[in-house]
């Protein structure tokens, strides 16, 4: 049994030397090799086809959708969490429900670094974000909890009831 070559177009060669340099989005690609958006797709999808370039995405902090990056085969991040994440899923795995403020003084984060990091998780449906009531007037406290396996995501599980005005008559 003889083994067959494979065989690549010279576009996809250049695909492939591109990748080299490191991930990249198909607009990167697209822009640094000046050629239309399908001729990237298909070329991509044949390559990926053969093992040789990878597919992974990556959550965005300001848009819903994540990033979709391509990379030559193994070459992709074993991970999509962060350090600070990972870190973050271990606390609220040992401790349960926490607060921002908690989390802020055991991982020695600044508060907006953490809440990004929150909010990515939420994104990626790993954390529920969720309320309780509190006795005193104000903002209710706001708590993050680890999202078990199959369990879902439904925001905050209480609202505070707007408070009904009485007309002087």
């Amino acid at each position: 049994m003889s083994v067959k070559p494979i065989k690549i177009s010279a576009f996809q060669e250049k695909i492939l030397k591109c990748l080299s340099k490191g991930p990249m989005t198909r607009t990167e690609l697209r822009i640094k090799m000046g050629v239309p958006r399908t001729s990237i797709y298909d070329n991509l999808k044949h390559l990926i086809n053969l093992n040789m370039v990878e597919r992974y995405s990556v959550p965005s902090n300001d848009a819903k959708k994540p990033s979709i990056y391509f990379t030559l085969y193994g070459n992709a991040p074993s991970t999509i969490f962060s350090p600070l994440q990972i870190k973050l899923m271990e606390i609220l795995e040992k401790n349960g429900p926490m607060t921002r403020t908690d989390l802020v003084k055991i991982t020695k984060t600044s508060r907006s670094t953490l809440y990004d990091n929150l909010m990515r998780l939420f994104n990626l449906n790993c954390v529920k974000k969720f309320s309780r009531p509190t006795n005193s007037q104000g903002r209710p406290l706001i708590f993050f909890k680890l999202l078990a396996q199959g369990e879902t995501q439904d925001s905050l599980s209480w609202r505070p009831e707007k408070k009904k005005r009485r007309k002087n008559q």
